[in-house]
């Protein structure tokens, strides 16, 4: 896994993400000029200067890896983009139970939207789970559970994935450093 970022020095608002899955015989990045950039997911990112995976760049590689690559980046995107939706909708019962007057429900509601914000590890945790079910036997499926393995409280969730992956992915350069960050949570 390799990640390229590129912008211009000249234009502060242009910048190119992409993940590559290499080895590869060929591998094309094409920058999409600005008024055809993919808008998925993109109303939630504009107020946080984000954009979704690949939302301005089409990448084209040989290597199989690559589409199961970004079939975990767009779970990301969506669940990152699903907190974000879930985390409006408690707030706004908030302020429909705030309107209310029921001091009791308003209390419930104020805890549910102060405590919503350390969901989001679980919520990104969803993804590698996700991924894990579809791709089990994935050489990106340790890539994907690595990737959210360094949240102590979304371990648990991860750890049965982990260890229902074949012995050749556990020995894998991403096998191994999720193998670390488990052992971590044990000492």
């Amino acid at each position: 896994m390799y990640h390229i970022f590129g912008h211009k020095p000249t234009d502060k608002n242009f910048g190119i993400n992409a993940d590559i899955y290499l080895p590869a015989d060929s591998v094309q990045l094409t920058v999409l000029p600005k008024e055809q950039e993919k808008r998925t997911f993109y109303h939630i990112y504009q107020r946080l200067g984000l954009g979704s995976y690949l939302r301005n760049i089409v990448v084209f590689s040989t290597s199989p890896q690559q589409k199961e690559l970004e079939r975990y980046l767009y779970l990301n995107d969506s669940l990152w983009n699903k907190f974000f939706v879930d985390k409006s909708l408690v707030t706004a019962k908030l302020v429909q139970t705030y309107d209310s007057g029921n001091r009791a429900l308003v209390e419930q509601w104020s805890d549910s939207a102060r405590l919503f914000e350390g969901r989001f590890p679980k919520y990104m945790a969803e993804s590698s789970v996700l991924f894990a079910k579809q791709y089990p036997h994935s050489d990106l499926t340790a890539y994907a559970l690595l990737d959210n393995a360094k949240t102590t409280n979304v371990q648990p969730l991860l750890r049965p994935y982990y260890r229902a992956l074949p012995d050749s992915l556990k020995q894998s350069y991403y096998g191994k450093l999720l193998a670390k960050e488990f052992e971590k949570l044990e000492k």
